[in-house]
């Protein structure tokens, strides 16, 4: 995995439904919640934290209940 790869994964990928506008939906309830209004690299940083929350490595599998 390369550097850019690593700290902009959602670049590589082909995942239509994350979009800046759903990263600034999410900055946007933060603010509502009494949170600073992200910008910069945080915004940065949450666009890469959302995306990991979303698309995690190795997939979750539920537990099996047999």
């Amino acid at each position: 995995m390369d550097e850019t790869e690593h700290d902009y994964p959602w670049l590589g990928t082909r995942d239509d439904r994350f979009t800046l506008a759903l990263v600034l939906d999410v900055g946007e309830v933060l603010s509502r919640h009494g949170y600073p209004a992200p910008t910069g690299a945080t915004l940065v940083d949450l666009t890469a934290g959302l995306y990991r929350a979303l698309h995690p490595t190795p997939p979750y599998l539920p537990p099996s209940f047999d």
